[in-house]
């Protein structure tokens, strides 16, 4: 069912802005070239290699298969692009697809300081507490919005991603040490007692060698904060629909327990999770791989029966009642 409709017609759900639409046409352009390769991989909780199809397109229309493994529920892009081929599309059209803005502006940060309050609320309290002499570091910090926060504290903080604009704007306005590269690049920063993985984890390629990386980078006692698309949290973010949440830079798509499952499989424990999803691990022992296949699937199909009653939220809903009893 969920297949059959979101097959490759070349159509986008989202109304995209001028600047989205010529991004969406260059990496097309990019993609008929061939210079974007893909490679097939098996799913990093399972290690099995054929999946379920659900998707053979995002949500801009671009072609990508999505399966999902029907022995730990893990959604996963297979093929996907090689690490080169993503590389070069998070330096090119990546950041103006899919944030409508080829580089940050004066309003950067006042538009991401929400998000950054709610993750620094979230480690707060679950025990970890930043501040003065505590030392974060953020991968896929974009140009440093949610590090400006934990800077505010007294935090040392440092941040690496692949757009070079996006980084040099964090360095000259946020006046933060932001660089280049990937968390392995960051060998002089030390030890860290927060890492950072907002809506990061589900573009990695290697996630078991990035796990490692964590794990060597992490102060005893320190935590990762993980935060995700969820496949289990449609509704208000997504109006609904499975296939907002596909875009063709992620390579996974999770539910808390997929990405706990492959937490798990690193050496991490979950301290606190949501569906939303927000979590916090740590170092220690995760506990058996719990199969989430079934609940993944009944949880996409009501929401593919039910997401064209999404536009009649309650209040709206009792808009449309008023107008018909004539009280509006």
């Amino acid at each position: 069912m969920l297949a059959a409709r979101y097959s490759n017609d070349g159509k986008a759900v989202l109304d995209l802005s001028p600047v989205q639409r010529e991004a969406l046409a260059s990496h097309l352009r990019g993609l008929a070239a061939g210079e974007f390769p893909t490679e097939s991989r098996p799913c990093p909780v399972c290690d099995k290699v054929h999946g379920e199809t659900l998707a053979e397109k995002d949500r801009y229309g671009i072609p990508f298969a999505v399966v999902i493994c029907p022995d730990c529920g893990l959604i996963r892009t297979n093929p996907r692009m090689t690490q080169e081929a993503y590389a070069s599309f998070y330096n090119s059209d990546y950041r103006a697809l899919y944030s409508g803005q080829e580089r940050p502006d004066d309003a950067y940060f006042r538009t991401i300081r929400p998000r950054a309050e709610i993750i620094r609320d979230f480690v707060g309290r679950n025990g970890l507490k930043i501040g003065p002499g505590s030392v974060v570091i953020e991968v896929g910090c974009g140009a440093g919005g949610i590090l400006k926060i934990f800077q505010e504290t007294g935090a040392h903080v440092v941040g690496c991603d692949l757009g070079d604009e996006f980084l040099a704007y964090g360095r000259t306005v946020g006046k933060m040490d932001l660089r280049r590269g990937f968390l392995r690049d960051l060998e002089l920063v030390g030890q860290a007692d927060l890492i950072i993985y907002s809506h990061v984890i589900e573009h990695v390629l290697d996630v078991h060698e990035e796990l490692r990386t964590i794990r060597r980078f992490l102060k005893p006692g320190g935590g990762v904060y993980i935060e995700v698309p969820s496949v289990k949290n449609l509704w208000k973010p997504y109006q609904g629909d499975f296939l907002r949440i596909l875009q063709n830079a992620h390579t996974y798509h999770f539910s808390l327990a997929t990405l706990t499952n492959l937490l798990a499989r690193g050496g991490f424990r979950l301290v606190a999770g949501d569906e939303a999803t927000h979590s916090l691990f740590k170092i220690g022992e995760g506990g058996s791989i719990v199969n989430d296949y079934p609940a993944v699937m009944r949880h996409l199909k009501r929401a593919e029966l039910t997401r064209h009653l999404f536009p009649f939220r309650k209040k709206e809903l009792k808009k449309r009642l008023r107008r018909l009893l004539g009280r509006a």
